[in-house]
């Protein structure tokens, strides 16, 4: 792990949930930065049946990852929290394994955290003009649905559908509750595209 990115004395834990991602897995936990002082990878196979787990377990022989294991799909939802279970950190990453969304931008999501402005923090792929190849048609769903959640949640989300989240530890037990944190969505995590390389990172 690179550590120039160091930026936290505590702890922290990167739970990486994958279900048949043996393609890109390897390759996102090389890029994942070294940014606090304590830092562990949870990675939970969700059933997979493409040698993924094979993969997990040869992972998980690193002292800084963790290796988790279910043995049927039981869904995104179910990993997280399997992971939560494992880990005592002060503060919790999630990263999706298929590269979608950049590791390097993890120093950015967690810093309103760090700065006390938040606790719980959403990237967001809509923020600013962005190279994104989810379509219009995605896209226009996906604003209606948040514009609905922010409504009857009284939130200021740009984007309900992101796959990249941090939190404090004292409020993993409302990951799924948002309403009754504080929230921001600070980071501009723009879609990968097919064509273009690593995504932009900006602030609100």
């Amino acid at each position: 792990m690179n550590t120039a990115n160091r930026c936290h004395r505590g702890t922290l834990s990167i739970i990486v949930p994958v279900f048949n991602e043996r393609d890109t897995l390897a390759q996102l936990v090389g890029k994942l930065p070294q940014i606090a002082d304590q830092q562990q990878v949870l990675i939970v196979d969700d059933g997979s049946t493409d040698g993924t787990a094979d993969l997990v377990r040869e992972l998980g022989a690193r002292r800084d990852v963790q290796a988790l294991f279910h043995e049927c799909n039981l869904g995104k939802g179910a990993a997280i929290r399997t992971a939560l279970r494992h880990t005592a950190s002060e503060l919790i990453v999630i990263q999706d394994a298929d590269l979608e969304y950049d590791p390097a931008d993890i120093k950015s999501l967690i810093m309103p955290l760090l700065e006390d402005r938040a606790d719980v923090v959403f990237g967001s792929r809509f923020q600013r003009e962005s190279r994104t190849d989810c379509g219009n048609v995605r896209r226009t769903a996906n604003r209606i649905l948040t514009l609905l959640s922010n409504c009857l949640c009284g939130l200021r989300l740009t984007d309900m559908e992101t796959g990249y989240k941090a939190f404090r530890r004292e409020v993993d037990q409302l990951v799924f509750d948002f309403a009754s944190c504080k929230l921001n969505d600070p980071a501009d995590h723009h879609r990968r595209s097919r064509s273009d390389g690593r995504p932009a990172v900006g602030h609100a």
